[in-house]
C-alpha cells in the first residue's frame, strides 16, 4: 500500500516520541526520519516503528502487524540438541557458531547458552532482531528446560540441563 503523507506524519510522530523518551538516540532518529520521508510503502514506514514499544508505534501500525501476525505461517518449534558434556555455545548464522541457523534474520553471533545448575544462562549478543524467551524480549535470562527460545523468526525449545 503505497505510503500517505498522513502515514508519514504518524510514523515521524512515534519516532519522535521514542527519541524524546530516551528510546532512540538523536542519530538513529535522524536516519529513520530520512527514511520514512523518502518511503513509498507503508511497509516501509512499519519498518522504521517495528522495535518500538507497542504503545509508541502509530495505530494502523499496530493493527497491520497484528493481522500478519495472525496469518503468517509458522513452523513448529525445533528441539535445541546439545551434547551433554558441552558447558556453554553459542547460536548465529555463522559457520564459526557452535549451533548455526542459516537464515539473515539471525545475527551472525546472536545469543549465548550457558548450562548451570538452575537451567540455561541465555545472553543476547546485541543480536538485531532480538532473542525471547517464552515470548517475552530479553538481554539476559535463565531459562528451564522445555522453554521456547526464539531467535528472530526461529522458535527453538531447550533441552535437558544437568547439574554440573
Amino acid at each position: 500500500m503505497r505510503a500517505s503523507d498522513r502515514s508519514r506524519h504518524r510514523t515521524t510522530a512515534a519516532l519522535s516520541r521514542a527519541a524524546g523518551e530516551g528510546f532512540l538516540s538523536i542519530d538513529t532518529l535522524s536516519l529513520r526520519l530520512d527514511v520514512a520521508f523518502a518511503a513509498r510503502d507503508v511497509d516501509r514506514l512499519d519498518a522504521l516503528v517495528a522495535d518500538l514499544p507497542w504503545y509508541w508505534r502509530p495505530p494502523p501500525a499496530i493493527l497491520r502487524a497484528f493481522w500478519q501476525w495472525l496469518i503468517e505461517p509458522r513452523d513448529p518449534p525445533v528441539q535445541l540438541v546439545i551434547p551433554a558434556k558441552t558447558e556453554a555455545v553459542v547460536v548465529g548464522r555463522s559457520p564459526d557458531c557452535d549451533i548455526s541457523i542459516g537464515h539473515r534474520s539471525v545475527s551472525r553471533h546472536h545469543a549465548r547458552l550457558r548450562r548451570t545448575p538452575e537451567g540455561w544462562d541465555i545472553l543476547d549478543l546485541g543480536s538485531t532482531n532480538g532473542t525471547w524467551l517464552n515470548g517475552r524480549r530479553i538481554s539476559s535470562a535463565v531459562g528451564q528446560p522445555g522453554d521456547e527460545l526464539a531467535l528472530a523468526n526461529h522458535r527453538l525449545i531447550l533441552p535437558r540441563a544437568c547439574a554440573l
